[in-house]
């Protein structure tokens, strides 16, 4: 019995050290949200020596012309004030980064927010993602569901969700 738990207590030891990732990408997807701010604050300090990519996806429904009717807008310009308010965050998200003395790259995306997210980190190979969420109850999550848990669920890579 004494070398049954001293070879569990060893073997134990051995995969708490050889088992830990190496990380050096992180996503870090934003909008204009406090927690997604976090996420971004919460990255920048735990992963410090990572690559981190800030990433803001727009769902552009440049497909619905009845809402272009109704507007007078057309879809180059609904793209670009997509593209300035990613601007925004990501201005936003790099104030915060020179907190940290630390560099960020910056994406914009289009397209549904969740799907692309795990598209993107899966193209590029990301060790990590780190997301915000607005930490609704359970009952709304249910009925509108989360980007976050989405992301979550579907990637390959591991998930931290920040609130």
């Amino acid at each position: 019995m004494i070398h049954r738990a001293a070879y569990y207590s060893v073997r134990l030891l051995l995969f708490e050290f050889d088992v830990l990732p190496m990380i050096r990408d992180v996503l870090v997807p934003m909008d204009d949200s406090e927690m997604s701010k976090r996420a971004l604050r919460y990255a920048l300090e735990v992963f410090e020596d990572a690559d981190i990519t800030v990433v803001h996806v727009a769902y552009l429904d440049i497909q619905n012309s009845s809402y272009f009717n109704l507007t007078g807008t057309t879809p180059e310009e609904i793209n670009q004030e997509a593209r300035e308010y990613a601007d925004s965050i990501f201005s936003s998200a790099k104030s915060i980064s020179n907190e940290y003395n630390a560099d960020i790259e910056t994406e914009f995306l289009t397209g549904n927010v969740s799907n692309t997210i795990v598209s993107y980190a899966e193209e590029q190979e990301v060790d990590q993602i780190v997301v915000g969420t607005h930490g609704r109850e359970a009952a709304s999550r249910i009925l509108l569901g989360s980007v976050a848990e989405k992301v979550a669920r579907r990637s390959h890579a591991p998930t931290t969700i920040v609130r």
